[in-house]
């Protein structure tokens, strides 16, 4: 699954861009286009000679759109593991990296959590890709794959992607913005920009930028897991560069959608994060912002002396939160016991 030299990934582009490059290379315009990229991404035809079948008998015709264009997935698929239906999915890139997704059964529907580099340099000391150097980005067709390949490899009906696998999302900011084009795209794969979220650490210029795009429904989660400077700085160095009052005046200036909110990732490690007065805390962060917060117990990563929060402590600590009328979900951690947890991607890698 890998593409021919000089040829154009057609996971990586949106439509338009694909009508640029079909006009330039066949001649031929929009008739010929549209029903071809949408063989290819919405009906997951990537065998380009089975998807020009019913264009034309013109063999000149083909043979120009076989050597300009590459459809099939950036990634292979080495290994799958799957426990409480939570499927992490290995995949091989051509360099021979691998790339860690994760699809995870929600009550009615299925999200995949995608990643968008392999390894982190934000070196979040609670979490298993952050203690991978960055090795590389990844392009826009290799995040793209990632979809293609559960969606039509493996027919599963995914609704919602998040941006919450291996790497920070906003240091690999312009594939990132690429991919989700492509995967919005109505002509494509069309994903609607309200069942995508970018997660992020915090990287507060980033955030700006990603605010002038005006993408009021795409939706932001912020992994903040500390509510004093001290704390962040020790478990997430980002806030040595982003401190928490920078990143609360960055995200009431972010604009959203009527009712939309902004999801606050709060990781609960025992005896670290998760007292009372830690709670005290996360209610005065969030006040002044609408907000969701996702409180999630800890994932045990390789190496590390965290601890797993105690049901009693992870209680308190959810009531405190509810009484003071702050939005919550409780995150049940899915796939732990493979590596699928959250923070738990990047040791394959």
């Amino acid at each position: 699954m890998q593409s021919q030299p000089d040829s154009i990934s057609v996971l990586g582009i949106t439509y338009t861009e694909f009508l640029e490059h079909f006009i330039r290379v066949t001649g031929k315009k929009d008739h010929y286009a549209r029903p071809l990229y949408r063989q290819i991404m919405a009906k997951g035809i990537y065998d380009l000679k089975k998807a020009t079948a019913e264009f034309s008998s013109s063999n000149g015709f083909k043979e120009k759109i076989f050597n300009s264009f590459d459809a099939a997935p950036l990634l292979s698929c080495e290994q799958e593991w799957i426990s409480e239906n939570t499927k992490k999915i290995v995949f091989t890139a051509s360099d021979g990296r691998k790339i860690e997704s994760v699809l995870v059964p929600m009550k009615t529907y299925k999200t995949l959590c995608v990643s968008s580099q392999i390894g982190c340099v934000r070196k979040c000391i609670f979490c298993e890709t952050g203690r991978n150097k960055l090795i590389r980005n990844l392009s826009a067709g290799e995040i793209v794959s990632q979809m293609y390949y559960v969606k039509h490899i493996l027919k599963e009906p995914v609704r919602n992607i998040v941006f919450m696998g291996m790497g920070e999302p906003l240091d690999n900011f312009d594939a990132v913005i690429q991919s989700i084009r492509v995967l919005n795209d109505r002509f494509g794969l069309s994903l609607p920009m309200g069942h995508i979220t970018v997660s992020t650490a915090g990287i507060i210029n980033k955030i700006n930028e990603l605010r002038t795009l005006n993408w009021k429904k795409l939706r932001l989660a912020v992994s903040l897991n500390a509510c004093t400077d001290e704390l962040r700085n020790r478990l997430m160095p980002v806030n040595k560069t982003y401190p928490l009052a920078d990143l609360k005046a960055c995200l009431k200036e972010y604009p959203l959608h009527q009712n939309g909110v902004i999801l606050l990732g709060y990781v609960l490690i025992k005896g670290i994060n998760d007292s009372l007065n830690d709670a005290e805390r996360l209610v005065s962060f969030c006040r002044g912002l609408k907000v969701r917060v996702n409180l999630i117990p800890y994932n045990p990563c390789s190496s590390s002396d965290f601890q797993i929060p105690d049901p009693l402590g992870y209680n308190v600590f959810y009531e405190y939160l509810i009484q003071n009328k702050i939005h919550v979900i409780t995150r049940r951690s899915k796939g732990s016991s493979i590596m699928a947890g959250c923070g738990q991607l990047g040791k394959n890698a």
